[in-house]
């Protein structure tokens, strides 16, 4: 069996669920993507394969298809199927990194120029200037929501050392075009987040600057996160509370990860926080995502009479990503190990 159908065999469909079916579908096919569980240029099962595998409507699958070409993270033609999409071109890329830097050359060279200076001047200058300490590159993290920008930007940094400055923005500010993105988005030329956002992101990168290269992470859940869900009881009763998107890809961890069958636990989105109650205080365990745990900090369960043992699903930037960031921004490290960080 290959990894990619390895991969589609993750995806859990529960018809009794709040969310519509086609919608479990794209949320948990998204997720695979991001995380590229399905790589770039893999070919996603035909409609009505997948719609028997997995017992539904071959119309809900086409509908999930239709909705990730919407967002632009697969390719569907007539008669060749469905991709996942390709997102880079390192020649292009180059090609107007190197355009750019003679535009900066020859600006500064010309207002060194219009300042008296000369040429050899400037080139002294600039050599001073250059054994200085090291500049970092300002790179930009976007994000749907700011708790998650600002968290992987964080994380960028730790793994990225001196060498990168990062500036977390959010689908929000981009948009309505905030003086913090107009900022960083004029001067950073990297911009970093998931596979899923570089679709928007295209769309509007081109209203800041002539060209920005967008950088695609995988993120994945921590050792210590693995090694408590393997550690999990399965006569214990255990309920997941997770934003929308990634309700279900967090059950997928336990079918993954635990010897407990996810279709024994409950699931809640941080929009059904009285269910979500109801439910814990019948539990033994809650596993929640990051940005839930913020809203679990609100509820003070404690002081609920909730007793339940909480464990966060938590997620860092995948070792492979790190490595291609490297690759583009240099080695510098920060000497420290990685921190335990939230989900998402």
């Amino acid at each position: 069996m290959s990894d990619d159908a390895d991969a589609l065999h993750q995806v859990r469909i529960d018809p009794s669920g709040d969310l519509p079916i086609y919608l479990q579908l794209k949320y948990q096919l998204s997720y695979l993507i991001t995380t590229e569980k399905l790589p770039p240029a893999s070919r996603l099962p035909a409609v009505r394969n997948l719609a028997r595998q997995l017992g539904v409507n071959h119309h809900t699958v086409a509908q999930a298809y239709r909705a990730l070409q919407s967002d632009g993270l697969i390719d569907s033609t007539v008669g060749r199927g469905s991709f996942v999409r390709r997102f880079s071109d390192l020649d292009r890329v180059n090609a107007v990194r190197h355009e750019l830097l003679n535009d900066a050359v020859e600006q500064a060279r010309n207002r060194a120029r219009a300042l008296g200076f000369s040429d050899q001047e400037m080139i002294q200058r600039l050599t001073s200037i250059t054994q200085r300490d090291d500049v970092p590159c300002h790179v930009v993290y976007v994000d749907r929501v700011a708790h998650i920008a600002k968290k992987y930007a964080g994380r960028l940094e730790h793994h990225m050392g001196r060498a990168v400055r990062a500036t977390p923005l959010t689908f929000d500010e981009i948009a309505a075009e905030s003086e913090a993105a107009k900022s960083a988005l004029t001067e950073a030329f990297y911009v970093v987040t998931v596979a899923r956002n570089v679709p928007w992101l295209e769309q509007q990168l081109p209203r800041f600057a002539p060209a920005h290269e967008v950088l695609t992470i995988v993120s994945e859940p921590l050792p210590s996160t693995v090694h408590a869900l393997a550690a999990l009881d399965p006569s214990k009763a255990a309920i997941v509370l997770a934003e929308e998107h990634y309700l279900y890809s967090s059950l997928n961890l336990l079918s993954l990860y635990s010897s407990i069958d996810p279709s024994d636990v409950e699931a809640f989105t941080v929009d059904a926080l009285d269910k979500f109650l109801a439910a814990a205080r019948e539990a033994d365990v809650i596993l929640y995502t990051f940005g839930a745990g913020l809203a679990l900090a609100d509820l003070d369960l404690k002081a609920q009479g909730i007793r339940a043992t909480s464990s966060e699903l938590a997620f860092d930037i995948a070792p492979d990503s790190v490595a291609k960031l490297r690759t583009v921004f240099g080695n510098a490290t920060t000497g420290s190990e990685p921190l335990l960080m939230g989900a998402r």
